[in-house]
């Protein structure tokens, strides 16, 4: 078998690209070979290329990861919504120290509206 690729996305599609055409006893070599490596995700992604079922512990250990790996996959609107949600939180934030400053600077203002402060009479 091959050497393992390196932890790169390119590398690994280009590795996986060439296990296609090999055989499914060739295919639950690379399986274990991932598994022995401590990479079990790269491993259930060969383990889809398998053809049948297989009774060997490490091809149903690479099956199992790559069922997890399904269910857990990232998924592309949640990192849009982290985002979205910690620009809602630093302008409130921002909002906040602002009101706190403003009360700070000028306590006989607490509760009033910008409308209602340029209104006042300078003294």
């Amino acid at each position: 078998m091959a050497e393992l690729p390196a932890r790169a996305p390119e590398a690994e599609e280009q590795w996986l690209s060439g296990l296609r055409e090999l055989d499914d006893e060739r295919l639950g070599e690379a399986v274990k070979a991932c598994l022995r490596a401590g990479r079990p995700q790269l491993a259930a992604r060969v383990v889809g290329l398998l053809g049948g079922e297989s009774d060997d512990p490490e091809i149903l250990k690479a099956r199992r990861a790559a069922r997890l790996l399904c269910l857990n996959a990232p998924r592309a609107w949640e990192a849009e919504l982290d985002e979205l949600l910690a620009r809602i939180r630093q302008r409130h934030m921002r909002r906040a120290t602002l009101r706190a400053r403003d009360r700070l600077k000028h306590p006989d203002r607490v509760g009033q509206t910008p409308t209602q402060r340029s209104r006042r009479r300078r003294r």
